[in-house]
């Protein structure tokens, strides 16, 4: 649990150095998306097996 609430912090930080510097706020958010989708899909397809 505590390892969940470092890696959300870290999250946390590195979005608002992504703001501060310039990245669109609407590019943060379809680059997570892809990231999580790239993270989820592989998943999807071993566990559907």
């Amino acid at each position: 649990m505590v390892l969940v609430q470092f890696i959300i912090a870290l999250v946390n930080i590195f979005y608002e150095l992504a703001f501060n510097d310039g990245i669109s706020v609407r590019i943060l958010i379809a680059c997570r998306f892809i990231f999580a989708i790239a993270c989820v899909v592989p998943l999807a397809l071993i566990i559907a097996r």
